[in-house]
């Protein structure tokens, strides 16, 4: 029996020697995940080059607006794979619930998502800022960066999940294949697709639109 159908087919561990695999393979992907250098390596070297090069902050200079919510005050990151870690290490500041996400679009070197706690209590649009050699370490208004930096798991993925955040466990599982070689998904999230009833409020349904319209906007 192969060490996926272990780990993701719900089945046991036949021998020692396989738990030691196992845990070997945990131990490199936790180690990538906390290795920003690391990680910066991995990009093509154009795209490295410009996140190397990029501002070494929490917050840009001379931003405007709030912090994360403003396309102009977006948070920094090294690149897609810091923006998926960044997001998967917040959760909501009084209830520590983890976040799911999905990326609605982008518009030159920077990106929005769309979030929404895995509660479904708390949605959200966030910006990012690609081009750093690090992520931030502060945390948009509402929310805490878990202490944990080690994340082996990513709670949303940089596709856009047109019924969000119903497929959002399928979309992991291919995200997570992309980057660490092997379908990773939190059981989590599909407990929250299969009990939760996601209604996004209509407000925020308003602000989903004019981001989608401001990058489609942008790139015709």
């Amino acid at each position: 029996m192969g060490i996926f159908s272990v780990l993701f087919g719900g089945k046991k561990k036949s021998s020692a020697g396989l738990s030691s695999e196992v845990s070997q393979i945990f131990e490199r992907i936790a180690k990538f995940t906390t290795d920003e250098d690391l990680q910066n390596s991995m990009n093509d070297p154009m795209i490295k080059d410009q996140i190397v090069g990029g501002l070494d902050v929490d917050q840009l200079p001379h931003a405007i607006g709030e912090f994360g919510r403003s396309g102009e005050n977006p948070i920094p990151v090294n690149g897609v794979l810091g923006e998926l870690l960044y997001l998967s290490l917040l959760k909501t500041e009084n209830e520590n619930r983890q976040l799911l996400f999905h990326r609605l679009g982008s518009v030159d070197a920077l990106d929005v998502y769309e979030t929404v706690s895995i509660d479904g209590s708390k949605w959200d649009i966030l910006f990012f800022s690609l081009y750093h050699p690090r992520k931030s370490r502060i945390a948009p208004t509402g929310y805490t960066i878990s202490e944990s930096r080690s994340q082996i798991f990513l709670y949303g993925t940089n596709r856009r999940v047109d019924d969000f955040p119903h497929g959002i466990h399928q979309a992991i599982r291919q995200t997570t294949k992309d980057f660490f070689g092997i379908p990773l998904p939190p059981p989590q999230v599909r407990e929250a697709e299969e009990r939760v009833q996601f209604r996004r409020p209509r407000e925020h349904e308003e602000r989903v639109r004019t981001a989608i319209a401001g990058v489609t906007a942008f790139r015709g």
